[in-house]
């Protein structure tokens, strides 16, 4: 199994095949204009029992070479906190990855520059490794962060791409897999200003929260602790 996730590891590392369309972006206008390169951004190889799936990396993580290290990441190892994965076990409990690998670049938005949305070729060539991931790492819990996590996790299934609010909120079994659906837990995010939408979004928390212990209860949170076995209850 870790041989498996090493070689994985080194392939998508080495991946370079959206090197032109990244080429199109500056990294950070107007302070840095050198063109994006090719680094995918995802966590060390282990096996996990809880996935967590994003857009893409942003700045931070383009200059960090780490997953979930700028603000968002601060927001949802919070999130995570709230729901019983401790700040010091996140990264040995949570396979950290993206939809897109690789930093798409910045765009300029109403005045103000922005990480821009992947597009849909550099989903379509990432979309591989991501299924690869989930085979290997093969966590209980998969945790999709946004509507575009979402919709690439959709695809992988072979179901139509689905509106963020009809999912936020939600668990469906995917296999011996469950698939819990939120939005992004960055504050900049319009969705959750809707009242409705925060009460789905609450509903995913309590979600995770249930889901976190009845793996630490069992002993299968942090892998290697028991013998590994499938989870007998469904979340509900």
């Amino acid at each position: 199994m870790t041989g498996m996730l090493e070689q994985l590891d080194a392939e998508i590392r080495a991946c370079a095949r959206c090197a032109d369309r990244l080429a199109l972006h500056p990294v950070n206008p107007p302070r840095r204009l050198e063109k994006v390169v090719p680094r995918p951004v995802l966590s060390t190889p282990f096996s996990a029992a809880i996935m967590l799936i994003g857009q893409a990396p942003g700045l931070t993580e383009y200059d960090s070479g780490l997953p979930f290290q700028g603000q968002a990441g601060k927001e949802i190892r919070s999130f995570f906190a709230a729901c019983g994965v401790r700040s010091d076990e996140f990264d040995r409990v949570v396979y950290q990855t993206s939809a897109v690998k690789c930093f798409p670049g910045r765009r300029a938005n109403k005045g103000r520059w922005e990480d821009r949305q992947p597009d849909r070729k550099m989903l379509q060539i990432c979309s591989d490794f991501l299924r690869s991931q989930i085979d290997i790492v093969n966590p209980h819990i998969l945790v999709c962060l946004g509507g575009f996590a979402a919709s690439a996790i959709d695809n992988l299934r072979g179901h139509p791409a689905r509106k963020l609010g009809d999912v936020v909120g939600e668990v469906e079994e995917w296999g011996d897999r469950h698939v819990i659906f939120l939005a992004h837990t960055s504050g900049a995010s319009r969705f959750l200003n809707d009242e409705e939408n925060r009460r789905r979004q609450r509903q995913g928390e309590r979600l995770i929260k249930h889901a976190v212990g009845m793996l630490r209860d069992s002993g299968r949170l942090v892998r290697g602790s028991r013998s590994p076995s499938s989870i007998e209850a469904k979340l509900a």
